[in-house]
Protein backbone atom coordinates (compact mmCIF):
# COMPACT_ATOMS: atom_id res chain seq x y z
CA UNK A 1 0.00 0.00 0.00
CA UNK A 2 1.19 3.12 -0.44
CA UNK A 3 1.49 6.40 2.00
CA UNK A 4 -2.18 6.91 2.60
CA UNK A 5 -3.35 10.19 1.13
CA UNK A 6 -4.54 11.46 4.45
CA UNK A 7 -0.69 11.31 5.25
CA UNK A 8 0.81 12.31 2.05
CA UNK A 9 -1.41 15.07 1.15
CA UNK A 10 -0.82 16.73 4.09
CA UNK A 11 2.03 19.35 4.22
CA UNK A 12 2.36 18.92 7.82
CA UNK A 13 3.12 16.02 8.10
CA UNK A 14 7.25 14.61 8.34
CA UNK A 15 8.26 11.41 8.17
CA UNK A 16 10.49 10.90 11.24
CA UNK A 17 11.44 6.66 10.93
CA UNK A 18 10.49 3.41 9.39
CA UNK A 19 10.82 0.85 11.99
CA UNK A 20 10.66 -2.51 11.70
CA UNK A 21 9.05 -4.59 14.80
CA UNK A 22 9.44 -8.25 15.30
CA UNK A 23 6.96 -9.76 17.97
CA UNK A 24 5.09 -13.31 18.67
CA UNK A 25 2.02 -14.01 16.55
CA UNK A 26 -0.73 -13.34 19.70
CA UNK A 27 -2.56 -16.58 17.70
CA UNK A 28 -0.51 -19.03 16.62
CA UNK A 29 -2.13 -21.89 16.43
CA UNK A 30 -2.08 -23.65 13.45
CA UNK A 31 -0.36 -20.47 11.86
CA UNK A 32 2.80 -21.04 10.07
CA UNK A 33 4.67 -18.25 11.39
CA UNK A 34 5.24 -17.97 15.44
CA UNK A 35 7.28 -14.41 14.38
CA UNK A 36 5.64 -11.18 12.58
CA UNK A 37 7.45 -8.09 11.38
CA UNK A 38 5.50 -5.30 10.41
CA UNK A 39 7.09 -1.72 9.00
CA UNK A 40 5.91 0.94 11.14
CA UNK A 41 6.80 4.58 9.42
CA UNK A 42 6.06 7.26 11.70
CA UNK A 43 5.26 10.35 10.96
CA UNK A 44 5.28 14.22 13.11
CA UNK A 45 2.03 15.87 12.92
CA UNK A 46 3.99 19.00 12.62
CA UNK A 47 0.91 21.33 12.87
CA UNK A 48 -0.42 19.48 15.42
CA UNK A 49 3.20 19.32 17.32
CA UNK A 50 3.75 22.95 17.41
CA UNK A 51 1.33 23.51 19.70
CA UNK A 52 3.62 22.24 22.18
CA UNK A 53 6.87 22.82 20.99
CA UNK A 54 8.53 26.15 20.00
CA UNK A 55 10.79 24.56 17.60
CA UNK A 56 8.45 23.05 15.31
CA UNK A 57 6.38 26.61 15.32
CA UNK A 58 9.68 27.99 13.66
CA UNK A 59 10.20 25.16 11.52
CA UNK A 60 6.38 25.61 10.08
CA UNK A 61 6.98 29.73 9.98
CA UNK A 62 10.29 28.97 8.18
CA UNK A 63 8.42 26.87 5.37
CA UNK A 64 5.95 29.09 4.40
CA UNK A 65 3.63 26.67 6.15
CA UNK A 66 2.26 29.38 9.19
CA UNK A 67 -1.39 28.42 7.96
CA UNK A 68 -0.92 25.30 9.91
CA UNK A 69 0.95 27.20 13.26
CA UNK A 70 -1.01 26.19 16.85
CA UNK A 71 -1.07 28.94 19.32
CA UNK A 72 1.85 27.59 21.89
CA UNK A 73 -0.73 26.24 24.44
CA UNK A 74 -0.73 23.18 27.80
CA UNK A 75 2.66 21.67 27.95
CA UNK A 76 5.35 22.34 26.40
CA UNK A 77 8.64 20.86 24.85
CA UNK A 78 11.71 21.77 26.99
CA UNK A 79 15.74 20.84 25.16
CA UNK A 80 18.25 21.49 27.41
CA UNK A 81 20.16 23.30 24.07
CA UNK A 82 17.85 24.47 21.63
CA UNK A 83 18.61 22.28 18.28
CA UNK A 84 17.26 23.14 14.67
CA UNK A 85 14.03 21.82 14.02
CA UNK A 86 16.00 19.25 11.28
CA UNK A 87 18.00 18.45 14.46
CA UNK A 88 15.02 17.93 16.63
CA UNK A 89 13.23 15.66 14.22
CA UNK A 90 15.75 13.54 14.04
CA UNK A 91 16.98 13.36 17.15
CA UNK A 92 14.61 14.06 20.34
CA UNK A 93 11.39 12.98 17.86
CA UNK A 94 13.32 9.66 17.08
CA UNK A 95 12.43 7.73 20.16
CA UNK A 96 9.33 9.51 20.25
CA UNK A 97 8.10 7.69 16.93
CA UNK A 98 9.78 4.42 18.36
CA UNK A 99 7.39 4.71 21.56
CA UNK A 100 4.45 5.82 19.05
CA UNK A 101 5.05 2.56 16.50
CA UNK A 102 5.20 0.42 20.08
CA UNK A 103 1.96 1.77 21.23
CA UNK A 104 0.44 0.53 18.13
CA UNK A 105 2.26 -2.52 17.58
CA UNK A 106 0.74 -3.63 20.93
CA UNK A 107 -2.62 -2.27 20.19
CA UNK A 108 -2.21 -4.90 16.79
CA UNK A 109 -0.96 -7.43 19.14
CA UNK A 110 -4.66 -7.06 21.35
CA UNK A 111 -6.62 -6.68 18.41
CA UNK A 112 -5.08 -9.93 16.66
CA UNK A 113 -5.08 -11.77 20.45
CA UNK A 114 -8.92 -11.39 20.68
CA UNK A 115 -9.52 -12.71 17.70
CA UNK A 116 -12.43 -14.80 17.32
CA UNK A 117 -11.93 -16.77 14.33
CA UNK A 118 -9.30 -18.40 12.43
CA UNK A 119 -7.68 -16.37 9.40
CA UNK A 120 -10.13 -13.53 9.46
CA UNK A 121 -8.71 -9.83 9.25
CA UNK A 122 -9.67 -7.84 12.10
CA UNK A 123 -8.60 -4.43 10.61
CA UNK A 124 -10.31 -3.10 7.29
CA UNK A 125 -7.00 -2.15 5.15
CA UNK A 126 -6.37 1.23 4.47
CA UNK A 127 -8.37 2.54 7.10
CA UNK A 128 -7.88 4.84 9.32
CA UNK A 129 -7.81 3.96 13.00
CA UNK A 130 -7.65 6.71 15.87
CA UNK A 131 -6.33 5.33 19.54
CA UNK A 132 -7.72 7.42 22.19
CA UNK A 133 -4.64 7.10 24.86
CA UNK A 134 -4.57 11.00 25.29
CA UNK A 135 -5.07 10.63 29.14
CA UNK A 136 -2.09 7.95 29.78
CA UNK A 137 1.53 8.44 30.42
CA UNK A 138 3.88 6.38 28.62
CA UNK A 139 7.16 5.37 29.77
CA UNK A 140 9.08 8.23 28.54
CA UNK A 141 6.52 10.60 30.63
CA UNK A 142 4.84 11.83 27.78
CA UNK A 143 1.09 11.85 26.01
CA UNK A 144 0.63 10.38 22.66
CA UNK A 145 -2.39 11.10 19.96
CA UNK A 146 -1.92 8.61 17.26
CA UNK A 147 -3.42 7.90 14.26
CA UNK A 148 -2.60 4.78 11.83
CA UNK A 149 -3.71 3.12 8.86
CA UNK A 150 -2.87 -0.77 8.98
CA UNK A 151 -1.65 -2.61 5.76
CA UNK A 152 -0.67 -6.28 5.35
CA UNK A 153 3.04 -5.51 5.54
CA UNK A 154 3.32 -1.76 6.63
CA UNK A 155 2.00 0.25 8.96
CA UNK A 156 1.42 4.36 8.47
CA UNK A 157 1.24 6.01 11.79
CA UNK A 158 0.85 9.91 12.64
CA UNK A 159 1.41 11.28 16.27
CA UNK A 160 2.63 14.24 17.99
CA UNK A 161 3.04 14.05 21.78
CA UNK A 162 3.46 16.31 25.18
CA UNK A 163 5.32 16.33 28.11
CA UNK A 164 2.86 14.32 31.12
Amino acid sequence: MPVPDAIANDLTMKLVARITLQFNNPNPGNATRQQISRAFHAYLELGMQSKHDAVIRGYLQQQQLGQYVRKADGTQVNYAVAPTAEGAINAFYLPRATTAANIVKDRLIARWAQQQLPNTSVFTLGQQMIMAIQGQVQQDHYRYDISYFYDVRDVYLSFHCYPA
